[in-house]
């Protein structure tokens, strides 16, 4: 985990922080461990969102728009009731 990754998704409060924590959980689950897992597409669902990390679908929408905007992740919403597909698109380390 980077400390200017944590800093920069801090700026959203505790909820910016357990949404980027679910992120890169998933992200460290679903991909084979020879690969960089950091870049990869992962899909936000909220069931897993609400019982492992504790954030609402409402907040979960809230905080994938300011975060886009913020530059932090990409997202793609996939359609009426299909979980979008996210993925942090923030650097490692602060660059100038």
């Amino acid at each position: 985990m980077s400390i200017h990754q944590f800093n920069e998704f801090a700026n959203f409060g505790i909820n910016g922080l357990r949404l980027f924590q679910y992120i890169r959980t998933k992200q460290g689950l679903n991909t084979d461990k020879t690969k960089q897992h950091f870049r990869t597409w992962i899909h936000v669902e909220n069931k897993n969102l609400y019982d492992w990390f504790g954030v609402h679908q409402s907040t979960k929408w809230e905080l994938l728009k300011k975060m886009k905007k913020a530059n932090l992740i990409e997202y793609e919403k996939r359609g009426s009731g299909r979980s979008p597909r996210v993925r942090i698109v923030c650097p490692d380390k602060k660059l100038n």
